[in-house]
């Protein structure tokens, strides 16, 4: 049982990080938008 639990762990882990860094993208490209109304 405990080995379980620590299997499920591991995968939310890896998960929450990769999604932060997708929407980290997003701002970079409204940063791209300024440069084109200057």
């Amino acid at each position: 049982e405990p080995v379980a639990e620590e299997a499920p762990a591991e995968e939310p882990a890896a998960e929450e990080p990769v999604a932060e860094e997708a929407p980290a993208e997003e701002p970079v490209e409204t940063a791209a938008d300024e440069d084109e109304e200057a």
